[in-house]
């Protein structure tokens, strides 16, 4: 058995449980791993392939990063609505189901998402798009890699020369390569960090808090999660 962590693709907790592992095949560079859990959280049942192995080269064997793919069960990339504002979510659904077919839609309706969550749950002073992504970097209230992500849209909506993105956000103008899915991407990880994240956080202190209050000692206390 591995005991690698894994992330559920349902309720997407972070896991301990054991993986019960089968060899599928190998070749030069990887060992194909057939793998079942099932989650702690949610009791779901899970099956995923893992690649690992090594790569030979000229100066020797190399670390080769592990490829996983779960192929059960199969997950529509929608964030749930379980944890979400409905506004909020109404709007990213829109933005989501329309992308492919109007891009430039999308992004408009994306980046008017953007910065409502940031001025509603980030506490940035309303200016343009660009000054509140400013903002809430600055903050330090953003995991960095989100900060980081975030910031990138600037550079991939090419706000210099198309400041309207900025100034207004919802207006339907033309986008750059990728910059829709970009977007949308962001918006997830928004989602999952405000409103997901902290409520199974509470979800989890509360089960904590039970059990604590069955051997008689005090609670543990939160250290406090994003507004909801």
């Amino acid at each position: 058995m591995s005991g690698k962590t894994f992330k559920c693709p349902i309720c997407k907790s972070v896991n301990t449980s054991p993986w019960n592992v089968s060899v599928m095949g190998s070749d030069n560079t990887y060992t194909t791993l057939l793998e079942d859990s099932k989650c702690a959280e949610c009791g779901q049942f899970v099956v995923r392939v893992r690649k690992t192995g090594v790569s030979h080269t000229i100066i020797g064997k190399v670390d080769v990063p592990d490829l996983e793919e779960f192929i059960y069960p199969v997950v529509q990339t929608v964030i749930d609505q379980q944890h979400v504002p409905e506004n909020i979510y109404n709007d990213y659904i829109e933005a989501k189901e329309i992308l492919g077919i109007s891009n430039k839609g999308s992004a408009a309706v994306s980046r008017g998402l953007l910065q409502l969550i940031l001025r509603d749950y980030y506490d940035v002073t309303h200016s343009n798009l660009a000054a509140e992504i400013k903002q809430a970097i600055d903050s330090n209230k953003l995991p960095t890699y989100l900060a980081d992500e975030i910031d990138a849209i600037r550079m991939i909506g090419n706000f210099a020369a198309h400041p309207s993105k900025s100034l207004n956000t919802g207006i339907v103008v033309p986008v750059e390569p990728n910059e829709a899915e970009w977007l949308i991407a962001i918006i997830e990880g928004l989602l999952e960090c405000t409103f997901i994240a902290p409520a199974l956080q509470r979800k989890r202190i509360s089960r904590l808090n039970d059990k604590l209050e069955d051997i008689g000692k005090p609670p543990m206390k939160g250290r406090g999660t994003k507004k909801s």
